[in-house]
């Protein structure tokens, strides 16, 4: 599974069932030092290589600003969508 880790925080930005990812949410609650994030991303190679992608963030606020800079560098647009999953939800409704 793809992800970052920034400090105790690991960034989920991989499309993922939602079972899996109830599973891996189930599994950061089990350590009190580590908050998930949820970041799947909306573009493609292109706008990766020139940092245009828009990052569907979703996680607790109070990790946002130790996981801006890994988001910016990717990313033109970080969109803050809720609790923790919400960001894969938006990302498939976007790609219907």
């Amino acid at each position: 599974m793809p992800r970052s880790l920034v400090w105790n925080t690991p960034v989920r930005r991989s499309s993922l069932a939602g079972v899996v990812q109830e599973d891996v949410a189930d599994r950061g609650a089990e350590r009190p030092d580590a908050v998930l994030l949820d970041a799947p991303v909306s573009g493609s190679r292109d706008p990766a290589e020139r940092g245009q992608l828009t990052i569907f963030a979703s996680g607790p606020g109070e990790a946002r600003p130790r996981v801006a800079p890994l988001f910016d560098a990717p990313g033109q647009r970080t969109v803050w969508v809720g609790e923790t999953e919400s960001g894969t939800r938006l990302k498939l409704v976007n790609n219907t």
